[in-house]
């Protein structure tokens, strides 16, 4: 009876690590890029939203800096992309407002991706990953 909670325990322990939010203010007129090393194959996904809604422009661009995806002026957003080409993609908030602006985003990085994949779970254990993939999803919207 133990064991299996020290297992459910241990991987929300593990889950909690590795989801990360973070928060930045972003000056006027500037922009801020955040670097993820991907694989061909690789899903990344990311959760966004500015303080008072204010608009920024949001974009990602692949391994080669081409624009693979652009949500111009919203104050809040999602994307998801499986990677096309392996090595440094950049998702970047430009804020070209003429005061700070305070942005909260959440990535899901191809590390996390993999761990919740885990075929070495019992499953429970796996049960308990999606369950708490399910939550911070819905946590990044709220």
């Amino acid at each position: 009876m133990i064991r299996p909670f020290a297992s459910v325990v241990l991987v929300l322990g593990m889950l909690a690590s590795l989801a990360a939010a973070y928060t930045t203010i972003m000056r006027p007129n500037s922009q801020e890029c955040y670097l993820e090393r991907m694989k061909v194959n690789d899903h990344f996904s990311i959760t966004f939203e500015t303080a008072g809604k204010i608009p920024i422009e949001f974009y990602i661009t692949d391994s080669h800096n081409a624009h693979i995806f652009s949500m111009p002026l919203s104050g809040e957003g999602h994307h998801s992309y499986i990677s096309t080409s392996e090595g440094r993609h950049a998702y970047c908030f430009r804020n070209g407002m003429s005061q700070e602006v305070v942005v909260n985003f959440n990535p899901h990085g191809p590390e996390e991706e993999t761990y919740l994949v885990g075929h070495d779970a019992t499953p429970a254990e796996q049960e308990v990953r999606k369950l708490s993939h399910n939550v911070e999803e819905v946590r990044d919207h709220f």
